[in-house]
């Protein structure tokens, strides 16, 4: 039934939720509705699902809003889907708030939950040093981020292969942060091990 168990805790996907609307909808013979919403912002996207339940005279018997936010560009997949992603998190709340769920399970889908544990792995992952820090304040950070992620294979082949285990070691997963030291270091990846502290 599309659940699946994190930190020992059991979530429904959004695929899962959606099953269970449109077989409910089906069995008592009910119009389902669902309509996503988006806007975008300074690089950041709102979405709002508007789910509703109608009978056969028109009269709408179950209803509800869910809400989803995203920024461009902070994850692997907002690169490249981030609207998806926030319309997929906006109906799989609008659809928890409905209870379209298994009994004892929350809000929160499991897709939702993944999400929210990469963005705390990228938390906490090491701060910048001080010249790092320094050396980033010096080119636009945004705009490299997002040249880093439309280049990045051309910018992996020039990246020593002696030095992507000490990277990996060093805990630095997102390689958009890797970029952007080999960036702020004048395209030097030495200079850029330096930056990030990179034995």
């Amino acid at each position: 039934m599309s659940v699946v168990s994190i930190h020992g805790k059991e979530y429904m996907t959004v695929a899962g939720r959606i099953d269970l609307f449109w077989k409910y909808a089906e069995e008592k013979k009910l119009a389902g509705s669902i309509e996503t919403d988006y806007e975008i912002q300074d690089n950041q996207i709102y979405a709002k699902s508007i789910i509703q339940l109608v009978d056969l005279n028109g009269v709408v018997v179950r209803s509800a809003t869910g809400h989803a936010h995203e920024i461009i560009g902070s994850s692997q997949i907002n690169r490249t889907s981030a609207i998806e992603n926030a319309e997929t998190s906006a109906v799989g709340r609008a659809l928890g708030m409905l209870n379209f769920n298994l009994p004892g399970l929350g809000v929160a889908t499991a897709d939702e939950i993944e999400i929210a544990k990469g963005k705390e792995e990228k938390l906490a992952k090491k701060k910048r040093s001080a010249a790092f820090t320094k050396a980033v304040k010096e080119i636009n950070e945004a705009e490299t981020v997002k040249f880093i992620a439309d280049n990045r294979d051309a910018i992996l082949a020039t990246f020593p292969k002696d030095m992507k285990d000490k990277v990996k070691k060093a805990g630095y997963n997102d390689f958009s942060e890797v970029g952007l030291a080999y960036f702020a270091a004048e395209q030097d990846w030495s200079k850029a091990l330096d930056l990030l502290g990179v034995k």
